[in-house]
């Protein structure tokens, strides 16, 4: 009875982990989201001073950082 509640903690362990992980990157991917439309909303001029080009936008914001 032992090994199957071990093997079961574990289990829900990993599980609790993985869930975990799903939902940082969600959470990234809402971020990103985010920060996306709050830059196309930008006048050009408010981009221009920011120094960041409207086609320079997707690949900004999407790019691995790793």
């Amino acid at each position: 009875m032992e090994l199957i509640r071990t093997h079961g903690n574990s289990l829900m362990s990993a599980l609790g982990k993985s869930l975990a992980e799903i939902w940082k990157q969600h959470l990234v991917r809402q971020e990103r989201r985010v920060g996306y439309w709050q830059l196309m909303n930008m006048t050009d001029k408010a981009l221009k001073d920011i120094g960041v080009s409207r086609c320079d936008i997707r690949r900004k914001i999407y790019a691995r950082h790793d």
